[in-house]
């Protein structure tokens, strides 16, 4: 299966910028994102509406991650959160979600993934608030979309993520010896 997603490259932490007071400091760091494909094995045996919970279970089962060939510069509010995220797959529109429509805690889209994150890691860490400190220049995010799982059955197929101008693409060629596929 593969999930579109968006990944933020962690810049710097931006506290002389002025931010509302009811935002989080999530929203004052500097990245750089893009969209990405996620690669997942096919190990999924839950309900369609519990995946994002087993993806996590499971340490997210991850295959791959491709990345797109740029990538844009912001603020992490700045991320667009209107803007479609679309699958395509062999150039059908799979799938489109907006990054809105991922909520946690009250926040929205990706800046909401990374104040969560944050917040885990300060209560892994036994300290109950946000572990800030962990989150260092650099550090690679995958902040979580509301896009679904797709299963990719064909033998090969094109797979591609746009969002806000950006582009993920990647062929996926199934092994038929592997699989046991006639």
């Amino acid at each position: 299966p593969v999930q579109p997603s968006l990944i933020a490259t962690l810049e710097q932490l931006s506290w002389s910028t002025r931010v509302p007071p009811h935002l989080h400091p999530a929203h004052l760091f500097q990245v750089e994102y893009q969209p990405v494909i996620e690669l997942h094995h096919a190990a999924m045996d839950g309900e369609p509406s519990t995946r994002a919970s087993e993806l996590i279970a499971r340490n997210c089962i991850h295959a791959g991650v491709v990345h797109a060939i740029g990538c844009r510069r912001c603020l992490l509010s700045e991320v667009p959160l209107d803007a479609p995220l679309t699958v395509h797959v062999d150039g059908s529109l799979l799938d489109t979600a907006h990054l809105r429509e991922l909520e946690l805690d009250g926040e929205r889209g990706p800046a909401a993934a990374v104040g969560w994150l944050a917040r885990q890691l300060g209560r892994h860490r036994g300290g109950g608030d946000s572990d800030w400190s962990c989150l260092q220049r650099g550090t690679l995010v995958l902040t979580a979309t509301p896009g679904g799982l797709h299963p990719i059955t064909a033998t090969q197929a094109t797979v591609r993520v746009e969002f806000a101008g950006l582009v993920s693409t990647c062929t996926i060629v199934h092994d038929q010896a592997a699989t046991g596929a006639a």
